[in-house]
């Protein structure tokens, strides 16, 4: 909750924009609601800007070092290859059961029911989230960012 109040702070007040919301989100691989997230727009009404901003590396936390350190990818013909922590990161699958990466990335009617509420995923969330919001403004971008 800590990281949350200072995103709030900063975006609000030094910043000068609108913050929207913050997500701890399950991350599959750790088995924790590790996956940080954060979006904002440049001004609360008739907004031109949507940020969605996911938060990187923490230097101190060996989970997230061994995440970066696995070069394991699954890839997408025609498109390339995609970085399996970060999609795990994000809940469109597990590299337990590989082909659950396909159904998240193509299958239009996957099944994103949530079996525990406390387990939502990065993905679904900010997508649900961003659909609002671009219904809400209609005039705005959107721009996905991160670091790790």
């Amino acid at each position: 909750m800590k990281n949350e109040n200072v995103v709030k702070d900063v975006v609000n007040h030094h910043w000068k924009m609108h913050f929207v919301d913050f997500y701890n989100c399950w991350n599959d691989y750790q088995k924790q609601n590790s996956t940080q997230v954060f979006i904002l727009c440049d001004k609360s009404k008739d907004a031109n800007l949507i940020l969605i901003s996911f938060r990187g590396t923490e230097p101190f936390d060996a989970d997230d070092w061994i995440t970066d350190f696995d070069y394991s990818w699954y890839e997408v013909p025609k498109i390339g290859k995609l970085h399996m922590g970060f999609l795990e990161a994000l809940g469109l699958g597990s590299r337990v059961n590989v082909s659950t990466f396909h159904e998240h990335l193509f299958d239009k009617n996957v099944d994103v029911t949530i079996a525990h509420p406390e387990r939502k995923t990065a993905y679904y969330t900010v997508r649900s989230k961003l659909k609002s919001l671009l219904k809400e403004h209609e005039n705005a971008r959107f721009v996905v960012t991160g670091h790790s």
